[in-house]
């Protein structure tokens, strides 16, 4: 038999009484009852059914409804809604079951752990690529280094041969010229009798009255230049000698500047028409290895000019 109460408080209390079997009441308000009233032989036997609740004004109070429903929207957007559900009536549900929000929670800080793990991984593979790529060019490096030695210990025995065969035609001009020179000095008053009495004449194929000027300064300007192959070869021969760090000589340093710029002669007027070399006097001579200052010079001449964007 259905006996109706007004309330669900009156069903539980005589429920609870002993009065009847069972009570008909909505889950979660009977839940919150039986804790706020301290009936605690009341037991749930069914499973919940869904009952949806409402909200209502009075006939024509727009207003109000429209406060509600912007309320109730502004609470569920904000989240807010199921935050309050969840503290005044989840705990009264008891809900069994799979905790989804621990594991959201659970698989949220593991994917920050992957994540996290992942971005180490590719900053750690990003370094390791830049050490190789540093690692592979010092080793380039290291080998362009050895290249350029063993081209320079080749070049020292190349030099050392030309050398030598170059020497031998330039000691051979050194030692003709000045004979030449006494020849035509010698010849030099015929030649002026045979133009007082007969007039100009061809020598060399230009007249006599100019190579009589010309001649003297050939020669010389001939002799100077096999002199100067000479130093330049002298200066080949020592740049390519090949010698430890524990050689040490006493040097003049004005002289090797002097022969470092007479060897980088041709790229010094191929960069620029404006070198000016300026010597110290009274300098002191220098103990060291002159070799390897003056290669310094030397690089730091050729630098100079490569530094050189055009022609200046």
């Amino acid at each position: 038999m259905v006996i109706p109460v007004d309330t669900h408080a009156d069903a539980l209390r005589a429920l609870a009484a002993g009065q009847h079997d069972y009570a008909l009441v909505a889950n979660l308000p009977a839940l919150y009852l039986s804790r706020e009233l301290g009936l605690t032989n009341l037991m749930p036997v069914a499973r919940p059914f869904a009952l949806r609740y409402g909200y209502a004004v009075r006939q024509g109070d727009a207003n109000l409804l429209a406060k509600f429903s912007e309320g109730l929207a502004i609470l569920k957007n904000t989240g807010r809604h199921q935050a309050i559900y969840d503290k005044w009536l989840g705990p009264l549900e008891g809900r069994e079951g799979i905790p989804w929000q621990k594991v959201g929670q659970i698989g949220a800080a593991l994917s920050a752990l992957l994540l996290l793990i992942l971005g180490a991984i590719v900053i750690w593979n990003r370094m390791l690529k830049r050490e190789v790529a540093a690692r592979t060019a010092e080793l380039h490096q290291h080998q362009q280094q050895l290249i350029q030695a063993d081209k320079m210990a080749s070049l020292g025995v190349l030099v050392s041969g030309v050398a030598h065969e170059i020497n031998n035609p330039s000691s051979l001009l050194l030692l003709n010229l000045p004979v030449l020179r006494d020849a035509f000095a010698d010849a030099e008053p015929i030649l002026e009798a045979h133009y007082r009495d007969h007039g100009d004449f061809p020598l060399g194929g230009l007249p006599y009255s100019r190579m009589r000027e010309e001649i003297p300064g050939m020669i010389d300007d001939m002799q100077e230049g096999t002199r100067r192959i000479k130093r330049i070869v002298g200066d080949l021969k020592d740049f390519a000698r090949q010698g430890g760090d524990e050689q040490a000589e006493s040097f003049d340093l004005n002289t090797m500047v002097a022969t470092a710029v007479r060897l980088v002669d041709n790229s010094i007027r191929q960069a620029t028409s404006r070198f000016e070399t300026h010597y110290a006097s009274d300098l002191p001579a220098l103990s060291g290895n002159a070799q390897r200052i003056e290669q310094v010079v030397i690089n730091l001449v050729l630098n100079a000019c490569q530094a050189l964007e055009q022609p200046a």
